[in-house]
């Protein structure tokens, strides 16, 4: 019996371990997933033509940044936060187009958070101030 127990006693363990760890949350709501999302403004300022666009799923995010293919991961935070990691783009060189590349790829690894809202989605800074805006 007792070398039941000892044999027996870590996979118990093990099994209330896994049953009361929190589990990861998605870091945006369905709606948000899976669809794309067309670069509006990045800090404020409108984009003027092809701009860019992103989708995200499970953990990723992929698009295009005006020129170059942007991919990339991100992780939930609590209350209805995201954080961007390990983004990374192609390497070619669009004229005229490097600017507004850079400042997305910088507005991306600032973000905190998003609300979403219909056919808009606005990615946050930790403060609440919009960085990117985005539409459907």
């Amino acid at each position: 019996m007792k070398g039941v127990m000892k044999r027996t006693l870590p996979v118990f363990i093990l099994a209330l371990l896994l049953a009361v760890a929190p589990r990861a949350a998605l870091a945006f709501e369905d709606a948000v997933a899976d669809v794309e999302w067309k670069v509006l403004e990045i800090g404020g300022k409108k984009i003027e033509g092809d701009a860019g666009m992103l989708v995200f799923h499970r953990n990723k995010v992929a698009g295009r940044a005006a020129c170059n293919r942007l991919f990339g991961q991100f992780n939930s935070i609590p209350n209805k936060g995201v954080a961007f990691n390990q983004i990374g783009t192609t390497r070619m060189m669009c004229e005229g187009k490097m600017e507004f590349e850079r400042q997305l790829l910088d507005a991306l690894e600032k973000v905190r958070g998003y609300k979403h809202d219909g056919l808009t989605l606005l990615l946050l800074d930790e403060t609440g101030g919009v960085l990117v805006k985005l539409v459907q």
